[in-house]
């Protein structure tokens, strides 16, 4: 039964269901497992307690993740038969956080360690770190490999795996102004993620799309795209997936109306604006820094539209108290979406 539970902890994660995989691993955790009172840890307990170490790091509880590391490293030390699990469990959540907070020698090491257990996420990460840093020629080259290397059948990987590298590759031809290009990728990333059941990245893929059609001056159809699709993300994404989302919905509402009269613009204004408070916190739990940057700066311009001057000045001395602690030294590598 340990293992039933496992196995759909593991792949409600895989398929982009966070709280029924957290139900699952939950259910585990409490199950009756001792033997002429002596309990037993196995594989089963070790997947989902990573499972559930992930989900904390994406609801920006990393010290609450860590510690659960640290009791798996108690229970499986580095030598015994399942300590492969948590150790690349815990790579990438340490990568995840460097990478938000813009630390790459900690995300570089992450990647070298994780190199030691799976070579292919290693992969895979150090081309997103790649791409985080605005070194986008040597992103295109990993990521393209990756792809050839599936193609090939040379690597044995998951279709959740391709889909995220094909999603990766995407927002790197955004990011490069090619939206033409990235359009085709999301689309395929769109297609195998609708095929093989993968629920949240299909999702995420819909929102990429979303974003293009903003940047091609369609704000109209993004904000349907988003809100087809925004109980998804805010039920099963990480905070940073809520957050950017958020901004990107903000962004359209503001967008939507430059041309409407000034009642319509109003409103739409005072929307975007509460949304970005919520965009704002989300984006600090996360400790992603240069996005918390990003929304203070546009919610100020859009206060000093509606001529709240208190409001602006509010958000341009946290801007500026940022920006003397994580300066921005690179503008390439700053997020699209």
């Amino acid at each position: 039964m340990a293992d039933g539970y496992a196995e759909k902890s593991a792949l409600w994660y895989k398929y982009g269901n966070s709280e029924m995989s957290s139900l699952s691993s939950q259910l585990l955790l409490n199950l009756e497992t001792s033997d002429s009172a002596i309990y037993h840890s196995g594989e089963a307990e070790c997947i989902v307690l990573c499972n559930l170490a992930k989900q904390h790091a994406e609801q920006g509880l990393y010290p609450a993740a860590m510690e659960i590391i640290s009791s798996l490293k108690t229970q499986f030390p580095p030598h015994s038969q399942f300590a492969k699990i948590w150790m690349l469990c815990e790579q990438e959540i340490i990568f995840d956080r460097a990478v938000y907070a813009a630390k790459w020698s900690n995300a570089e090491q992450a990647v070298f360690n994780m190199s030691a257990v799976d070579e292919c996420e290693a992969n895979y990460r150090k081309a997103v770190l790649k791409k985080a840093r605005g070194e986008t020629e040597e992103a295109f080259d990993l990521l393209h490999q990756l792809l050839q290397q599936y193609q090939d059948k040379t690597i044995q990987v998951t279709s959740e795996f391709w889909v995220r590298t094909l999603l990766v590759l995407g927002e790197l031809y955004c990011q490069t102004n090619n939206p033409t290009v990235a359009r085709t990728h999301l689309l395929d990333a769109l297609m195998a993620a609708k095929e093989h059941h993968l629920g949240f990245l299909f999702t995420m893929a819909t929102m990429y799309i979303a974003y293009i059609q903003f940047c091609i001056n369609l704000p109209c159809q993004a904000l349907q795209l988003i809100d087809n699709h925004l109980v998804g993300i805010l039920t099963h994404g990480s905070v940073y997936d809520m957050a950017r989302t958020q901004f990107l919905r903000a962004r359209c509402l503001v967008a939507r109306t430059a041309d409407s009269d000034k009642d319509d613009r109003k409103t739409a204004l005072m929307s975007a604006v509460h949304l970005l408070s919520d965009v704002v916190e989300l984006f600090r739990k996360a400790e992603c820094h240069h996005r918390v940057k990003g929304a203070l700066y546009y919610q100020a311009h859009l206060y000093h539209e509606l001529g709240y001057l208190a409001e602006r000045n509010k958000c341009s001395l946290q801007f500026r108290q940022l920006d003397q602690h994580y300066p921005t030294t690179d503008q390439s590598a700053i997020s699209i979406f």
